[in-house]
């Protein structure tokens, strides 16, 4: 799946629509979850541990979060389910037609949208801003772009949360997904102020690989 994953990006981009592999990838997954590398049915661990810490309560009314690239929409009907106001979008068509069947009774707003051209209704317009693995699988020049709208999103007391693989210089990886350079990650939050920076492993995981959780506050 992995090599799929990569020749599909590869001939993306070198086409016209260099983010095409991702609608790829769930139309040719026809309904199985297990297909789509990135879908888990659940919250993503390292979010869901920061978020129950810092967020034991329900929120104020009208707190809103946006979901960056929320695929099967997990870490969006888990914020739902805390009492947040969600909206959630990704890039792929077919990704949000599948998270809005599988959650019919959720009020999350679902979106088709790309992270480097967002509405401009959404700058300055969230109190919490998650963005899990979505850098990592974009290509360099991509991600650069996408990685400075993020801070933009988040209001005033707001948080923006970034998960993703941390680069080890000694290893060398062919994405995606690319791990990131912490120096690289912690220009994402330029004018926020840093929260946490963490580092860890998980159990299912190659032992080189490391995966980083950074956090916000505007």
């Amino acid at each position: 799946m992995r090599q799929r994953v990569i020749g599909l990006a590869a001939d993306a981009a070198m086409s016209d629509d260099p983010y095409g592999w991702f609608e790829q990838i769930y139309t040719e997954a026809n309904g199985d979850w297990n297909q789509v590398p990135w879908a888990d049915q659940r919250a993503n661990p390292l979010f869901s541990e920061w978020f129950d810490h810092h967020f034991p309560k329900p929120p104020h009314a009208g707190a809103t979060a946006l979901v960056i690239g929320c695929g099967l929409g997990d870490d969006a009907v888990y914020l739902e389910a805390a009492g947040w106001k969600v909206c959630a979008f990704d890039i792929s068509q077919t990704a949000i037609e599948w998270a809005e069947k599988n959650h019919p009774e959720s009020k999350v707003e679902w979106r088709v949208a790309n992270l480097c051209d967002p509405p401009a209704e959404w700058f300055s317009a969230f109190d919490l801003v998650v963005e899990i693995h979505i850098l990592q699988a974009m290509a360099q020049e991509l991600r650069q772009e996408g990685a400075k709208v993020l801070a933009t999103l988040v209001k005033d007391g707001g948080f923006l949360i970034c998960i993703g693989r941390l680069s080890n210089p000694e290893v060398e990886v062919l994405g995606p997904p690319w791990p990131l350079a912490k120096d690289w990650i912690m220009a994402i939050g330029e004018g926020l102020e840093l929260q946490e920076f963490s580092v860890t492993r998980r159990q299912d995981d190659e032992p080189e690989t490391l995966r980083f959780r950074a956090v916000w506050k505007r």
